[in-house]
């Protein structure tokens, strides 16, 4: 169905039942009081007289404030809007008897109207978002400026990095240089929400195309993938799926992005796993992770480019 027209359940809908399903309309009721449930179409609370008793003039603004259009049907006699019902909060009015184009015509305009508000709501709500986003990384920037303390800054760049992107668990592989001038990648901490349990052990992979880490390493760029277990075929790079097994964990999405100097030397790769819907949510077995995990999205990715390369010079200065 393209558009959602919502009503009060009294609402007898029989005089254009026939026109709504021709354009394509899906009809709902709404109870008293209830908060409106609808997704991303064009949506319409249709309000008859009835139905004003159970529906005062702030409950109406709140369903408009939701993104919804309101259009009041007439009562007999009735030759214009009601005082009593909020003109600001309405779209539309028609008069008794609601013809079936005068309905459609009514509703048209109102499914335009829910759109352009929950366009400008959206607008206002990523603008609030992309602020908070810079204060935020301003001030784990000046965090990360201010530690001193090696081990404490990488557990906070992953700490910080997980936070911002509802991640549930994560790594961080720093490049060591042996004594023949060989750099390596050294898996140097992890964590995980949903299995704490998971012990870390130590372990160096090589700078190449072969694992995750190392191809986010050696081409210096950001690596995502939405799902591990379902690579393509012509990719170079493989996932060990060994503590996945062993702990019954399921590791879904990630996003692997190289920490570098100002000079653009990569001296490690911050890897994120499992982007959540929730943060609090548990990832207790591989069902919930098919449910609730996120692909990382491109917006989640430059903010991480941004983190890993304050991270990168506060490694540097480490």
């Amino acid at each position: 169905m393209k558009y959602l027209l919502l009503h009060p359940a009294g609402v007898d809908l029989a005089p254009w039942a026939e026109a709504l399903r021709a354009h394509a309309v899906e009809c709902r009721a709404l109870p008293p009081g209830a908060a409106p449930v609808f997704d991303d179409r064009p949506a319409v609370f249709l309000l008859d007289p009835p139905g004003r008793a159970a529906w005062p003039p702030a409950a109406l603004t709140g369903l408009a404030d939701a993104g919804l259009a309101i259009v009041a049907l007439g009562a007999p006699g009735e030759t214009d809007l009601p005082p009593a019902l909020p003109a600001e909060a309405l779209a539309g009015f028609v008069r008794h008897p609601a013809g079936e184009r005068e309905l459609l015509l009514a509703l048209r305009a109102a499914w335009k109207a829910s759109a352009a508000r929950r366009e400008v709501s959206r607008v206002r709500t990523e603008s609030a978002q992309r602020g908070n986003e810079v204060a935020e990384l301003t001030e784990i920037g000046v965090k990360l400026s201010t530690e001193r303390n090696y081990n404490t800054l990488l557990e906070l760049i992953l700490t910080q990095a997980r936070r911002i992107t509802q991640s549930d668990a994560g790594s961080l592989y720093v490049v060591e240089t042996d004594a023949e001038g060989t750099r390596r990648l050294r898996f140097k901490l992890a964590q995980n929400h949903s299995r704490p349990d998971i012990p870390l052990v130590e372990f160096t992979i090589p700078i190449d195309h072969a694992s995750i880490a190392g191809y986010a390493a050696c081409e210096a760029e950001p690596l995502v993938i939405d799902d591990v277990y379902m690579l393509p075929p012509d990719v170079e790079y493989s996932f060990n799926r060994s503590i996945d097994e062993r702990y019954g964990y399921r590791t879904r999405s990630m996003l692997s992005i190289p920490m570098t100097s100002h000079k653009g030397e990569v001296l490690g790769v911050l890897q994120l796993i499992n982007r959540k819907r929730a943060a609090e949510t548990l990832l207790t077995d591989p069902s919930v992770a098919e449910r609730e995990v996120l692909a990382y999205s491109p917006h989640t990715v430059k903010l991480v480019k941004s983190l890993a390369g304050q991270a990168g010079v506060a490694i540097e200065n480490s």
